[in-house]
């Protein structure tokens, strides 16, 4: 196996990433433009495996985020099951564990017609179904890899052997699954099986086999001092520009059974104190332990209610929250969440015994027209998904989504209101406001003029479970 680094500056943090088959160093140098403070690796050409002392290299790090795509996925379930790394996440794209398989992966037929019949012209046809469209075929081509039909059949050979004679591991742990829509090579049902079979989340993206992945970890990749800064900048504007999260804070709440009580409640993001006062209103007595990334918007609402209040201002997956609650509630934060899995399975040992965790996110269609018009956004979970991580953890989980769609004059106001929420999913993102409001006015005019703005809010209500 080959490991090179796009950027080693003796960064605390390693990005990981495990590429497909015929890959080389090239399609992926643009992650240098869209990584702060991180170094990065890149490991492809599996003819050999890789040598321990490459592997044990990583240790060095604090924190390592993995991603892996296509046959990548295979080696780094087999490779990486034999060390502990330090890794805070690890994402699969477009692959499986399984490599070759007729219902898992690629269908052996199809993978040995690759290979017995592999030449320039038939990896170009290759490519085309790689990329399945035009403009990522030719963006493809810029960034081509140099290697030879040899080395290309060579490794195949070997992907071949390894994954029919190593024995199949199931201890690596996978944090979610990206599976692209129009994927032609690992197809998208084969996908979905394999990962249904290990239990791992499944996120779906519009996208082909070979993707941007430097747009796609760049919006995969939450830097979350930005996301504080900005909802900082938005305190004095969020109440009245946010309608939507104010609607789903009242139905959020509603979920609740009348009969229910709590005498301390954490309350994961809480923002400007929107939902905070809600629950103030409904739980006159209770003790409230509040958090937020922003320690100013924890101060914020603070200030909003009468009840005895504990601020634990910081990044909620890293803090340590004292105590049991009887309530533990989060209204609109946890899609900014990096291991969602991670933090319910923690979290669960703060709730009470007969206590309730009650959670609202967003689902794929949030803000689907900037998503469309613009590449950027962030990647939800479904309804279905979520139900599932839940249902890991707690008992009798309930899952309810909705959709709201919201007018404005002009695209200029669509951004004017993200600006105004804090919610800007275009921070870093360079692109024309000409081109932006002519494409989104193409795409999302009504017969009135106005312009449309969707959101996904999803819901989630469920109790601690009680071991017999």
């Amino acid at each position: 196996m080959e490991i090179e680094y796009i950027i080693r500056e003796g960064n605390r943090r390693l990005l990981l990433f495990w590429a497909g088959w015929g890959a080389d160093i090239r399609p992926f140098e643009a992650l240098r433009q869209v990584l702060h403070q991180q170094d990065c690796c890149i490991c492809y050409d599996y003819s050999t495996p890789p040598h321990p002392d490459d592997m044990t290299e990583w240790q060095q790090y604090d924190e390592i985020e993995l991603y892996a795509w296509s046959f990548g996925v295979w080696a780094a379930s087999t490779w990486l099951s034999s060390i502990t790394l330090p890794i805070t996440r690890a994402t699969a794209i477009n692959g499986t564990p399984f490599g070759i398989d007729d219902t898992r992966g690629i269908a052996r037929n199809v993978f040995d017609a690759t290979l017995a019949r592999l030449d320039d012209a038939t990896l170009e046809k290759f490519d085309r179904r790689m990329c399945d469209d035009n403009t990522t075929l030719q963006n493809y081509r810029l960034v081509h890899p140099t290697r030879k039909i040899a080395s290309l059949k060579q490794e195949l050979q070997a992907l071949k052997y390894y994954i029919r004679s190593l024995q199949k591991r199931r201890d690596f742990s996978w944090s979610r699954a990206i599976i692209g829509t129009r994927d032609r090579i690992f197809l998208p049902q084969a996908q979905a099986q394999a990962w249904k079979e290990y239990g791992t989340p499944i996120i779906m993206e519009e996208i082909a086999h070979y993707t941007d992945f430097a747009s796609l970890i760049a919006n995969d990749t939450i830097d979350k001092q930005k996301v504080a800064k900005h909802f900082s900048r938005a305190a004095e504007s969020y109440d009245a520009a946010a309608v939507v999260q104010h609607d789903m804070a009242q139905r959020l709440l509603s979920l609740l059974p009348e009969n229910f009580d709590a005498l301390h409640i954490l309350e994961i993001g809480c923002g400007t104190g929107l939902f905070t006062k809600l629950l103030a209103q409904r739980f006159t007595t209770a003790h409230f332990t509040i958090n937020d990334l922003c320690p100013t918007m924890c101060d914020i609402a603070t200030q909003a209610i009468t009840n005895h209040t504990t601020c634990m201002a910081g990044d909620a997956e890293q803090i340590d929250f004292h105590g049991t609650y009887g309530l533990i509630t989060s209204a609109a934060a946890i899609q900014w969440f990096s291991n969602l899995p991670d933090f319910l399975s923690r979290i669960e040992a703060s709730l009470d015994n007969d206590g309730i965790i009650l959670f609202s996110t967003f689902g794929s269609d949030n803000l689907k027209e900037l998503r469309h018009t613009t590449g950027k956004g962030l990647p939800y979970f479904s309804s279905e998904v979520l139900h599932e991580i839940f249902e890991r953890y707690y008992t009798d989980v309930s899952v309810v989504e909705e959709r709201h769609t919201l007018t404005f004059d002009s695209p200029i106001e669509v951004l004017r209101h993200m600006q105004q929420t804090g919610a800007n999913g275009l921070t870093g993102t360079h692109f024309s406001l000409r081109r932006f409001s002519e494409q989104y006015q193409a795409l999302y005019t009504a017969e009135n003029g106005s312009v449309s703005l969707t959101y996904h809010p999803i819901y989630i209500i469920a109790r601690k479970k009680h071991n017999v």
